[in-house]
């Protein structure tokens, strides 16, 4: 009995050093790169050629527009990479990235901030894509035109009351366009307006208009 344990603890010791001597010999082997199966010979790694960033060229000052980056691969293939990019301006006192992320979205804006111009580039995978924004005036906001006093107001024929047209821009400015503005009357028996001179030219009552940039 103890012939055949001794036999056979022995040809388990031989096997386990077999083994040990065969991984050991393996870790020294150098893997052969990714062969293509349809011509046999290595596969090329598929890397970033290209950045291209889309942005809206011009921007009113105070706006801002959504920027989008795309990486294009060494196989011609093309992805959106704008959540992964790193962005940047060449001046972020006229133009600024604006970012945005949480758990479940992400959004990238470009902001004008001040009249000019300024490159922004989106950075990933070691290739780098711009555009250029360039910044413009700021312009009045829709339904941003106020007449002061508001609502109804009441005068005595032949007295006059002065109207002030003030309009809200992009930048959050605030503008006197009273003497730039179109005004009007709705009855010119009851009211006359020039220039936001309001005038009592009878009894009733009528509505006073200012146009102002379309609105």
């Amino acid at each position: 009995m103890m012939s055949r344990t001794t036999a056979r603890t022995g040809v388990l010791s031989a096997v386990v050093a077999l083994a040990l001597f065969t991984a050991c010999n393996g870790s020294n082997k150098v893997s052969p790169p990714p062969v293509s199966p349809d011509t046999g010979t290595p596969a090329t790694p598929v890397t970033v050629s290209a950045i291209t960033v889309s942005a809206q060229p011009s921007l009113a000052k105070g706006t801002s527009a959504a920027l989008t980056a795309k990486a294009i691969y060494t196989d011609s293939s093309v992805q959106d990479v704008t959540d992964e990019a790193t962005w940047a301006s060449s001046d972020a006192a006229i133009v600024a990235i604006v970012e945005n992320r949480s758990a479940s979205a992400y959004d990238c804006k470009a902001k004008g901030l001040a009249i000019g111009a300024a490159t922004v580039s989106a950075t990933f995978g070691g290739k780098t894509g711009s555009a250029t924004v360039s910044v413009t005036p700021a312009i009045l906001i829709q339904n941003g035109l106020a007449i002061t006093p508001s609502g109804a107001v009441s005068l005595h024929k032949g007295n006059t009351l002065p109207l002030v047209l003030t309009g809200i821009f992009t930048d959050d400015s605030h503008q006197n366009l009273t003497a730039d503005a179109a005004w009007s009357t709705g009855n010119g028996a009851v009211a006359a307006v020039a220039a936001g001179q309001l005038r009592a030219t009878g009894v009733g009552s009528t509505k006073i208009t200012a146009v102002f940039s379309g609105q």
